[in-house]
């Protein structure tokens, strides 16, 4: 009796210690060396948020997850400006700038999707995974002023939190949103 009531308080523990570790990551390391200054964006700007290209895991490919991403996207960056577009149509960032300096945008977000795994995890017990590379480019200025990766991560306690990866991206879009806007504070 002893050892299964052990073994179900250590399971009951594993349970609550995996939900209360935190579901996304916000890389930002790089943007540190970029030497821009904090905010990166007004809320006067025209900023265009290019649609990312599907995500995929392997050789599965998620369709309309670019445009979930953009989505999300546009809801984050909407409580700051109304001055963002989305540009629904996959391109280079070459082409992306190009586009930018012909109709008026001051600012290109540019996301791709890195990994994109939408899992069964009751089933199969892997979890929901995304990462998102997230690239501002001054248009203006022609240079990169902000990027980073933004990791979200499932839970495997499906009872704790069912999510999936578009869900995942809410609260580090806001936060990020916040940072590029000189908004957030921990």
């Amino acid at each position: 009796m002893k050892k299964v009531l052990s073994l179900c308080l250590l399971l009951f523990c594993g349970f609550v210690l995996q939900a209360c570790t935190p579901a996304y990551k916000i890389d930002n390391r790089a943007s540190k060396n970029l030497g821009a200054a904090k905010p990166v964006l007004k809320p006067s700007d025209k900023i265009a948020i290019i649609m990312p290209a599907d995500g995929k895991y392997k050789r599965l490919v998620y369709p309309q997850t670019g445009l979930q991403v953009a989505e999300k996207l546009i809801f984050a960056f909407r409580k700051y400006t109304g001055g963002v577009s989305l540009v629904e149509q996959v391109m280079s960032i070459e082409a992306a700038k190009s586009y930018a300096k012909q109709n008026g945008f001051k600012h290109i977000v540019y996301p791709e999707i890195i990994k994109w795994e939408d899992r069964m995890t009751a089933v199969s017990g892997k979890r929901d995974r995304v990462s998102i590379h997230m690239t501002v480019f001054d248009v203006d200025n022609n240079k990169t002023v902000d990027d980073c990766i933004i990791y979200g991560n499932g839970s495997l306690n499906v009872w704790a939190s069912a999510k999936t990866p578009e869900i995942l991206l809410e609260e580090p879009f806001s936060i990020y949103t916040a940072m590029l806007f000189g908004a957030y504070n921990k």
